[in-house]
Parts: structure tokens; sequence; C-alpha cells
């Protein structure tokens, strides 16, 4: 999950299936957030299903939904996404690693995209120094 304030990538978690299941564990490990909070995602079934939406509003969090076939809805995260690939390893020299070096290339990403990628739209600062010069 992606904090839009700075782009920082908040909490992740890696499984084969992303089933419901899957995805309200990875709420539970979400950092404490500012309420109200809306949590943006596209329309796939696990989270418009009747349990995942249960789970938010007993965590008093809104859900946003992208439109219909509308991946720009999502820009920041399928940026994030195209990036990480790009910047890694494609994915079909992915198919060549096991499951422990994916889940450590991911890893990687992240802490490295939260701690040193700059971005043009943070001032050419990475996500945590943004997030620290408090803009």
């Amino acid at each position: 999950m992606m904090d839009l304030y700075n782009r920082e990538i908040i909490c992740y978690n890696i499984s084969k299936i992303a089933d419901v299941d899957f995805v309200i564990n990875t709420l539970k490990v979400i950092p404490t957030l500012i309420n109200p909070c809306i949590l943006h995602c596209d329309r796939a079934s696990v989270y418009t299903s009747k349990k995942y939406q249960t789970e938010l509003k007993a965590n008093n969090l809104i859900t946003s939904f992208s439109a219909k076939a509308m991946p720009t809805d999502n820009a920041c995260m399928e940026a994030f996404w195209a990036n990480m690939k790009r910047e890694t390893i494609h994915y079909e020299k992915m198919q060549n690693l096991g499951e422990h070096q994916i889940i450590e290339i991911i890893t990687n990403y992240i802490e490295y995209y939260n701690m040193y990628r700059k971005m043009k739209v943070l001032n050419y600062l990475s996500p945590k120094e943004f997030k620290t010069k408090k803009y």
C-alpha cells in the first residue's frame, strides 16, 4: 500500500494467491493511519467483497475505487509496479527464480524505493526524505 502524500510504500504482503483473507491480513500490518483514511484500489473482487468492506468499516477506513477498466485512476501504484519491474528483473526472468529470491528482490526494492529513489514530484527527494522534511 502506498501513502499518496509522499509515495511511500507503507505496508506490503507477498503471496502466490491474493484472496480476501490475504488482503485482510495485509490491512492488519498497516501502521497507524490518520483517520479518516481513504484506501483507493481497483475493482478486483477481493476489494469489492462484503468481507473486505466489513473489515474496512470496522477500522474506520473509507474505500475509493478506480473506474472500471481505468488503470490511470491508480496511476501512482501502477507506476510503482512498472518501475520495479524495469529497475529489477523483468517478469520473464523472474519465472526462472525461486520464491525466496523473488521475495528478496521485492523487499530490497521497496526499501530502496522508500529510502533512496528520488522523484521529481517530491522535489527530487525520496519518499522518506520528503516525509522527514514535511512539505
